[in-house]
């Protein structure tokens, strides 16, 4: 009695026999080697490829949607992180509108890649410096994402 060999994981499979199963629906590319002796085998092997080959596409599928679920979770960081700095900024825009202070102003700064003196001491100067809250927050509105 002949054993029947055949691919049964994503990771063994291959890709020439992978097509060809996707593409031409041809089950038998996942047989590496034997061949049954009856119709009644031949019947149980055509409906174990079936399941084998079942098996290899949900295999394939899991494996592109935990790639899209990382790209996914990826981009949300992203957008997070997007989101705080803007708030950050936002806040930091607020609170140096009433009163000043070093860290907020030099994380304004930093953030917006400027150098604005905000010098304190002169009210006139500091006050005139934040037509700089209207640029501000112009370039935060930049362009938006829906999210």
């Amino acid at each position: 009695m002949q054993v029947i060999r055949f691919y049964n994981t994503i990771d063994k499979i291959r890709l020439s026999s992978f097509i060809s199963c996707i593409v031409n629906d041809n089950l038998s590319a996942l047989i590496i080697s034997g061949y049954p002796q009856n119709d009644i085998k031949i019947n149980q092997l055509e409906s174990e490829l079936k399941t084998v080959w079942s098996n290899i596409h949900a295999q394939y599928l899991n494996q592109f949607a935990a790639l899209e679920e990382r790209l996914y979770i990826e981009k949300l960081k992203e957008v997070t992180i997007l989101k705080i700095t803007i708030d950050l900024l936002k806040c930091s825009i607020d609170l140096l509108n009433v009163i000043y202070d070093a860290g907020f102003a030099d994380e304004v700064n930093r953030i917006l890649k400027q150098n604005f003196k905000f010098n304190w001491q002169d009210q006139k100067t500091y006050h005139l410096e934040f037509w700089m809250d209207q640029l501000c927050r112009e370039r935060l509105r930049g362009p938006s994402l829906p999210v």
